[in-house]
Parts: C-alpha cells; sequence; structure tokens
C-alpha cells in the first residue's frame, strides 16, 4: 500500500482548515450582553425566558431584553421557578464563531428560528445564521441556472468548458442552445461549443458583444459596444439596427421568462440619460426624457410599469413610465431620488427590496419601508453579474458567488455581517475540488452506517419520550441531555422527525386541554403540565378562581 505524499497531506491539511473557517461564518454575532449575572434560558412555547441575578427577563420576537419578574432572581426551570444554581459545561452548537474563553464555557443555550441564545460566563451572546451562502470562484462575471462565468474560466456544474477561457459579459441560456458574450460571441449546443463571432480574429468590426436576448426561434438582438444588432441564425447574419455611437447600451433587466424577455413588450433600455423601447418588427425607438435625470444611466431594473435607475452622479431613481402615453405625458414621472453614499454598478429587484452593488459592497433599499441599508456586505461585485428567479437571488463577486434566499431587514445588525476572507486565489479550484471528493467520501460512509444505527436512534427516541411523558411537569431540555449522556446537537439529531423541545410543548398543550375540558383548577393544571399560571391564562384563558 502506498504513503500519501507529504504534498497530499499538506493540501488535505489546508483543506480542512479551510472548511473550518468557512463553518466558523454559519452565524454571526449581533450582540453581547453582560449588564447582569445570566445563568439560564427556557422556553414556555411562546416566549424565551432568562434567570439572572436581577430577576426574570423575558426576550421578545425583535431580541429586545425587557423585565418580567424582579422577584425571581437566580437560575429558572421551565415554570419560571427558582431553582438551584449547578454549573455544567454544555458542548457548544457547531461553528459559533465565539472566543475559545467563552466556547469552552458554555452553561446555557437554546435556538428560536434562525437565532441562537449563549450563556458563558454569566454573559449573553445572541447570534444570528447568516444571511447568504457563499461558494468560491474567480472573479465571477456572470451567473446563469447552470453555468459560472468567470475572468479565469467558464464552468457548466464543476467542468470547466474548454472555449471560451473567460468571459466578459453575460451567458445566456435556451432550450436548445445556450450563448457566450465574451467580447464575441459562441454557442453551446448539446456540450458542443461553436465559434460565431470573435472580437480580436474579426477586425473587432461589430464591436464587443456583452449580451443576448432571445425574440424568436432564428432571431436574437445582441448589445455591442457600437450598439444593438439584430442577430440571425439561419444565416448567421447581423444588422446594426441601433447605432450608439460607441456609448454603452443599457438593456432593461427583467425577470427571464423561458429565454423571452422583451418578446411582447419591445425592447427596453437605457442610453446615456433616456429611456427608451424599441418596437421589435420596426425597429423604431421612442424615447423618454426628465429634466431631473441629466446624468448618464449606470444600470436599470423594471417591475410592472416602474423602473429603477442607477446613475453617473450615485444617485438612485424610482420613475414611473408607460410607453403607451405620449412621452411627455404627466403619467410619465420621477417618484423617487435617493442619494447613494457609495457608488453602484449593477441594480436588481427581489422580494420587494431594490439590491445595489458596486466594487464596494452591496446596498439594500427597502421598498416596503422606503429605507436604504449602505455597504450590508462588504466585497468587490462585478459590474452586471447577477442572477434572479423564482427562489433566490446570486451575485458574482471577485472571490465567488453569494447566494441570498431572501432578506431578513428586521435587524440592521444582522446585515452588518462580513464575507469570508478569502484565501490566497490560487489555492481555491485545488481545495474546492478535493472538498468534493471528501465530501462524497463522507457522505457514502454516512449512509452506509445509518440503516445500522437507525433502529437504534429510534428505540432511544422511545425512551426519550417516555421519560418525557412520564416528567413533564419539570422536564427540560437539559434534564433529557443528562439522562441519556447527549449533549444538545445529538439530542436533536436522533430523528429529523422528532424535536425535543417541540414534542414537550405539544404534550403539555394536549395535558392542559384535557384538564381544562375536566374543570380543574388553574393551580392543578399547572403543577401537572408544568406550565406557569400567568402563562395558561394568557395562552388558554383560563380563570383565576
Amino acid at each position: 500500500m502506498s504513503v500519501p505524499s507529504k504534498k497530499f497531506i499538506l493540501i488535505t491539511l489546508l483543506l480542512l482548515i479551510v472548511e473550518v473557517n468557512f463553518a466558523q461564518n454559519k452565524y454571526t454575532l449581533i450582540s453581547m450582553y453582560d449588564d447582569k449575572n445570566y445563568y439560564s434560558i427556557v422556553d414556555d412555547g411562546e416566549n424565551i425566558f432568562l434567570g439572572t441575578d436581577k430577576g426574570i427577563y423575558k426576550i421578545d420576537q425583535l431580541n429586545n431584553i425587557i423585565l418580567f419578574d424582579n422577584l425571581i432572581t437566580g437560575s429558572i426551570n421551565s415554570s419560571l421557578k427558582k431553582k438551584e444554581i449547578k454549573i455544567k459545561f454544555l458542548n457548544p452548537p457547531p461553528f459559533v464563531p465565539l472566543q475559545e474563553e467563552y466556547l469552552n464555557s458554555i452553561t446555557d443555550f437554546l435556538i428560536r428560528d434562525k437565532d441562537l441564545f449563549i450563556i458563558s460566563r454569566g454573559k449573553l451572546f445572541v447570534f444570528r445564521e447568516l444571511w447568504y451562502n457563499f461558494t468560491p470562484y474567480e472573479s465571477v462575471r456572470t451567473i446563469t441556472k447552470n453555468y459560472i462565468g468567470s475572468y479565469s474560466g467558464i464552468f457548466k456544474g464543476n467542468d470547466l468548458v474548454n472555449y471560451p477561457t473567460y468571459t466578459n459579459g453575460q451567458i445566456k441560456e435556451y432550450d436548445e442552445v445556450t450563448f457566450v458574450c465574451y467580447d464575441g460571441l459562441v454557442e453551446i449546443i448539446n456540450d458542443q461549443v461553436n465559434f460565431i463571432y470573435d472580437y480580436n480574429v474579426n477586425d473587432k468590426k461589430l464591436g464587443r458583444f456583452s449580451n443576448i436576448f432571445k425574440l424568436s426561434e432564428s432571431q436574437f438582438i445582441i448589445i455591442s459596444s457600437k450598439g444593438i444588432y439584430l442577430y440571425n441564425t439561419k444565416n448567421d447574419g447581423f444588422k446594426l439596427v441601433y447605432d450608439s455611437n460607441n456609448s454603452p447600451v443599457i438593456p432593461t433587466r427583467k425577470i427571464f421568462r423561458n429565454g423571452y424577455e422583451f418578446r411582447k413588450s419591445g425592447f427596453s433600455f437605457g442610453y446615456k440619460n433616456t429611456i427608451n423601447l424599441m418596437n421589435l418588427e420596426t425597429f423604431e425607438v421612442t424615447k423618454i426624457t426628465f429634466d431631473q435625470l441629466s446624468e448618464n444611466i449606470i444600470d436599470i431594473v423594471k417591475k410592472g410599469s416602474h423602473y429603477f435607475l442607477i446613475s453617473e452622479q450615485n444617485k438612485l431613481y424610482k420613475l414611473s413610465i408607460n410607453f403607451n402615453y405620449p412621452t411627455d405625458s404627466e403619467r410619465n414621472q420621477i417618484v423617487e431620488v435617493i442619494t447613494l453614499q457609495h457608488p453602484k454598478h449593477t441594480i436588481e429587484m427581489f422580494d420587494g427590496y431594490i439590491v445595489l452593488t458596486g466594487n464596494n459592497g452591496l446596498s439594500i433599499y427597502d421598498t416596503y419601508n422606503e429605507k436604504l441599508y449602505e455597504r450590508v456586505l462588504i466585497e468587490e461585485f462585478n459590474k452586471g453579474s447577477v442572477y434572479l428567479d423564482d427562489k433566490s437571488l446570486k451575485i458574482g463577486g471577485l472571490y465567488g458567488v453569494y447566494s441570498f434566499e431572501n432578506f431578513d431587514l428586521s435587524f440592521k445588525k444582522i446585515l452588518q455581517s462580513m464575507p469570508t476572507k478569502s484565501m490566497p486565489i490560487n489555492y481555491w479550484m485545488i481545495l474546492f475540488f478535493i472538498s468534493l471528493v471528501l465530501i462524497g467520501i463522507l457522505t457514502f460512509l454516512y449512509i452506509s452506517g445509518r440503516t445500522q444505527k437507525g433502529s437504534a436512534k429510534e428505540d432511544l427516541v422511545d425512551e426519550i419520550k417516555d421519560y418525557i411523558n412520564k416528567n413533564i411537569s419539570v422536564i427540560t431540555i437539559n434534564s433529557i441531555a443528562e439522562k441519556f449522556n447527549l449533549d444538545y446537537n445529538q439530542l436533536y439529531q436522533l430523528n429529523n422527525d422528532f424535536k425535543p423541545g417541540k414534542y414537550i410543548t405539544e404534550q403539555r398543550q394536549k395535558i392542559a386541554a384535557r384538564l381544562i375540558k375536566k374543570n380543574k383548577h388553574l393551580k392543578e393544571i399547572a403543577e401537572l403540565t408544568g406550565y406557569s399560571q400567568s402563562y395558561l391564562i394568557r395562552r388558554f384563558g383560563i380563570k383565576k378562581y
């Protein structure tokens, strides 16, 4: 059996270090409280309560800490009754960026939705899961459903496309063909790459190609540094239908639907300081101007009848435009102008939020509350590197792809989280592919062992349920963990369908409902369920008698 080389061992160790560093960014610290001594944290099914040396405090849905009862001090149980303080260190949840001096002295913690509350050395730490996923690539220029285009190569899944070796413009996927605007233009059909136009080989006669849009099965609109071309696939012919005099044409960004973005409504684009609509049959262009908009347009997105654009003067404009009305109609107007503190080059709209990216980071404008959040993520993003579908938004930066499922703007602090610091670029792809191999091996080993352990875990879950049912009035997650010698993570990973906290809540509510039907006294119901009398009154509407 051959011995692994030192180089292989070194790369493997580096990979493990990198994966740990990435994992540590699963959470970001929102706040830390040291104004009092925190002993315990409990969830009664509706609210979270903290046992402290200054009384019981409640954490509301906005994570505000409010005094609930100043008469009960020290540690508390789930019934909000005082209990003896017993210091026992717990295994920390995975991937929490907490200093070692606190990580190894955790005495209690609780997870609610995406929030993680940790008590360590008498202090309360509040974390939240990061609001994006990150995949490393070198300088991402364009993103589609299946392709990543970067300055160092084009990837389909994990496979590198042989040609072209880079892209400056957009990639567009259609059912039967994929186009790559890399300054020139190539088509990919059944993974076969076909050359159509090369900027350098063809003496730059058509300019630099940056984007392409489908009009029909054989006709496409191509954005060039010289203007707008009509491309016919039947004869590979290019016809200049709009001469931009070497000024940039800015296509209006719209949701990509079945390959057709502009077939019915006409082709909308920005040019200098005007908004334009091209008739796709006659190729005549109607333009709308505004006196207040005198600077050049950098990028533009459309939602309904509203256009949102960013300008050279670092301004965000909201315009109401309907090309069915005369260009000077009062119905076409500037609705709002917002001054940006930092320059931006790309704009997209996702879930009611305007997403703005630039060389100095990502900003978000909340259209619901009309609030601008500047530089919520600090990274150098590439112009036009954005992909939107019904479920997520992906943005390309200098170091990789950021994927967003939603924007939680309720808490400004979480939006100030920073992207992962990258390793030297030369190592990324080596480490990335080795990571895939290791993940595959570990997945295989996990699946192989899971079938053997499944039965034992089910028996253990049944034992835990029985223990909970017998001790429902005093049961806590910590007491279960102590009884079965499991830490928090092991306890919650026994079975995807079994969550101890949820099971306790369900059982207590069933018992409470049953006793209420029997007209039992409030005090008796509280003693049998473990709920406080105040919670029973509030939750079930029981009258105190």
